[in-house]
């Protein structure tokens, strides 16, 4: 399968799945619109490895960086949505940030438990035990048992399902671009590291004795008159340079 159809196979089949990811980790359609995006992006920036290793669990876990990220830098996108499930939300962001994506993963990602760990890097058993912490926190939180509690967390795929996902073809383009951008940075960035350093070892031409002296002159004029402004202040006068 060419490389383009690849990549837009993959994405049309799981760019919804990623979504309702992200919309639970950030309670944010249009913050979660951005991070799916750039997490596809990144994705077919880096194709040639991704294709080969696990693309999806790559870009869950750059959606959710995005998520993250975004929120904690844009505290003005903290915002609440009327017809959201806002009591859900905001029980699953008093989680920390590793347990709430481990009961995204086991619940609406429909990962088991030593799937979900392994995403982020855990061990079965720290996961059982911040899985168990968090239903408790979770039930204590909105008063309800686990059961209930996993029938709203699918509920917000409900909510998700309604946010717009660009077409591969617009994620492969802006990809492009971002990559463009990355090596005219890099290109402008070397350019002006040789330019400088042609500068640091450029020989200077020795002054002539008159030039020399008129900028000694000039200097001294300069101290001096420094130094009698400050004189006349009554702060203590400056002693000349021999």
């Amino acid at each position: 399968m060419p490389k383009v159809e690849e990549f837009d196979t993959f994405y049309d089949s799981t760019s919804r799945y990623v979504t309702h990811l992200t919309y639970a980790e950030s309670g944010d359609r249009t913050l979660t619109e951005e991070a799916v995006a750039e997490a596809y992006e990144k994705a077919w920036q880096g194709w040639g490895k991704q294709r080969t290793r696990d693309p999806l669990a790559f870009v869950r876990g750059e959606a959710f960086r995005h998520a993250r990220v975004a929120r904690g830098t844009r505290p003005w996108r903290r915002r609440n949505e009327d017809d959201s499930d806002v009591a859900l939300i905001e029980a699953l962001q008093g989680l920390g940030n590793r347990t709430r994506r481990l009961i995204i993963l086991q619940t609406l990602g429909e990962l088991d438990l030593s799937s979900a760990a392994r995403d982020l890097a855990m061990t079965d058993a720290d996961a059982v035990t911040e899985t168990q912490q968090a239903v408790t926190e979770l039930e204590q939180a909105l008063g309800q048992s686990i059961g209930q509690v996993e029938s709203r967390l699918l509920g917000l795929s409900e909510i998700s399902e309604r946010i717009p996902l660009q077409r591969p073809a617009s994620i492969r383009g802006k990809a492009r671009k971002r990559s463009r951008r990355r090596t005219l940075g890099s290109v402008a960035a070397a350019t002006a590291a040789v330019v400088a350093a042609g500068l640091a070892v450029a020989p200077t031409a020795p002054m002539s004795p008159a030039v020399a002296s008129a900028s000694t002159t000039r200097s001294s004029g300069m101290f001096w008159a420094s130094a009698i402004s400050w004189g006349s202040t009554s702060r203590p006068v400056a002693s000349p340079i021999i």
